[in-house]
């Protein structure tokens, strides 16, 4: 199997003198951002045309759920929210958007990061492209901390996966499958 894509999304693991830039408007009320990461399952056999229109497809779902995306590059796409729900919605759009014609791989994570004029950096980042990784074309995976901010929502449907390490992170982490077709 080759290295996903969303592994070769631009993520800095950490930040020495980083000027950070003013987030306002771009996070939740407590200052957390969402970030969802996403690529399509055997892009490589796909025709360009079929890649071109996904990326336009899915910019514009993340447009309408009031994201912004962050980095493309290949069928892999880093999009930031100011609410998990927003994020989570579009998620969902995606893979509802696509069945039975492609297989998106969907990560999402919420949490506190650090940010330039060019790039998100951070502990947070990481484990959101780990969380996007683990995904199978398909699938929504979110970190537990996404979850417990959506938890209120009963639209929202998730079903505990066992705890994973990731390379790079420090411990243990908990994961969930979204159900998106409930």
């Amino acid at each position: 199997m080759s290295e996903p894509a969303l592994s070769s999304i631009n993520v800095v693991a950490s930040a020495v003198d980083v000027s950070l830039i003013d987030l306002g408007g771009h996070t939740s009320p407590d200052g957390a951002i969402t970030l969802m990461l996403t690529d399509v399952e055997d892009a490589t056999e796909l025709a360009p045309e079929v890649l071109r229109d996904h990326g336009v497809l899915t910019r514009q779902m993340i447009t309408v759920h009031e994201g912004t995306v962050i980095s493309a590059q290949d069928d892999g796409i880093m999009a930031s929210f100011a609410s998990a729900h927003a994020a989570l919605r579009c998620a969902i759009q995606i893979q509802k958007g696509f069945e039975g014609k492609l297989k998106p791989r969907v990560g999402l994570h919420t949490g506190f990061l650090m940010a330039d004029a060019n790039a998100f950096y951070g502990r947070n980042v990481v484990l959101a492209a780990r969380i996007g990784d683990r995904a199978k074309g398909g699938e929504i995976l979110v970190s537990d901390t996404l979850r417990e901010y959506t938890s209120t929502d009963p639209s929202f449907h998730f079903q505990a996966r066992d705890p994973v390490r990731f390379k790079g992170l420090i411990g243990s982490h908990k994961i969930h499958e979204v159900d998106w077709r409930a």
